[in-house]
This record gives structure tokens, sequence and C-alpha cells, in this order.
């Protein structure tokens, strides 16, 4: 009689361990899972405001919908922690003034192209395809007052390259 209750003891315990088990993985699989594309991308501020930035090339006008960092923090921020950008959308940085700008890529989970362009809105020159999660400081020669950050090829998919002229509509920040 006692080998029974012990049996049945053992097995409860053997059932309720194994439960257990199951139910941690599966918390932890909920937890620590990468559920969809959606989920890992950084949540736009819902009151982020965009322009058109249309690049005159040699091809033709080439339009691209952006979001707007002109404040420090967006600027700081700028495309971190993002897992996609859609085709045709980037970040447009907009300075006070014209000066040397660097950019570099921590926490940045796509590689970009970034073109620099200047207070006049000609392209001063581009960063092609920066290498994710990078530290190193990327700039152009030359001085800048606005970047725009474009998905990892996109310069060279739609022919866009120094010298050309650029046109959108944005208030510029007070220095």
């Amino acid at each position: 009689m006692r080998e029974m209750i012990c049996g049945r003891t053992f097995g409860f315990r053997l059932l309720s361990v194994t439960c257990l088990a199951a139910g941690l993985w599966l918390v932890g699989r909920v937890a620590f899972c990468t559920p969809s594309e959606q989920a890992h991308r950084a949540p736009e501020p819902s009151s982020a405001r965009r322009t058109v930035v249309v690049v005159h090339t040699s091809r033709g006008d080439e339009s691209f919908d952006a979001e707007i960092a002109d404040t420090p923090a967006d600027r700081a921020r700028g495309l971190m922690e993002r897992w996609s950008l859609p085709a045709r959308a980037g970040m447009l940085f907009i300075f006070p003034r014209e000066q040397h700008l660097t950019f570099w890529m921590k926490n940045t989970l796509i590689p970009l192209d970034m073109i620099f362009i200047s207070h006049d809105r000609k392209i001063v020159g581009i960063v092609k395809k920066a290498k994710p999660l990078d530290t190193a400081t990327r700039s152009v020669s030359g001085l800048s007052q606005f970047v725009l950050e474009l998905a990892g090829g996109a310069s060279d998919a739609y022919g866009i390259e120094p010298g050309q002229t650029v046109s959108f509509d944005v208030t510029i920040p007070v220095r």
C-alpha cells in the first residue's frame, strides 16, 4: 500500500514539475521571442512631422517621404532601432546652420545611405551603405545643413549623386 502511495506521489510530483517547466518555457517564449517585424520596429512618434523630399536626378525627379528630425532629441535618435525602412521613405535631419556634420550608426539596425545637403539644397556628398551598429563617424568634405537618410543602396538605385539639387518645404530651427 505504501508503494502505491509513494508511486502516486512520485507521479504527481513528476507531473507537477513537468507542467511547471512547460509553463516557464512558454512564458520565456512569449517574453523573449521575436513575434513580428512590427513589434521590433521602434515606434515612430505619433506626432512625427513629415515632408516630401524631391531629388532632381539626371533620370528625373525622385520623391521620398521623410520624417523630419529638427530637434536635438530627434536628431540624436534618428533611425535607431528600426528593423526596416519602407521603399522611398527616410529621415531628413535639419540643422540651424551649415556646418561640418558627422553621423554614426550606433543602435541603427539597417544599412543607410546618408546624403549630405548644403544650405542651398545641393548634394555635397553621400555616404553609401553605412554599416549597421558601427560607432565610427561618417562625414563628407564640405559643409552641410541637411542630411537625408535613406535605405542602404537607395542612392545608387535612384541615381542620386553629388551636385544634384534637392527640394523640400521645411522650417529651419532657430539657432
